[in-house]
């Protein structure tokens, strides 16, 4: 074996080693940003959850102060035979 296929099989030997640790540290990231994202998504349903079984059914809904005009956009005041619009 001269210099030349030393130096050859070296470098060879050095990058699989290099390109072997990028492997496992980018399975590394992956790994904990798969975590990451499972606990976020975990936490936030855990919270969906416990807001819905605190409030009841009736704040679900609007107040019956609130005409139904400021949900559907048309305040059921205002129609034609109001008075209130037009002559």
């Amino acid at each position: 074996m001269n210099v030349g296929q030393f130096l050859e099989k070296w470098g060879r030997t050095m990058f699989e080693q290099a390109l072997g640790r990028a492997v496992v540290r980018t399975t590394e990231v992956v790994a904990w940003l798969l975590f990451l994202l499972v606990w976020w998504f975990g936490s936030a349903l855990y919270d969906f959850l416990r807001t819905l079984t605190k409030t009841p059914a009736a704040k679900l809904t609007h107040p019956p102060s609130v005409p139904c005009g400021a949900i559907t956009g048309v305040d059921p005041r205002l129609s034609a035979d109001s008075g209130l619009i037009g002559d």
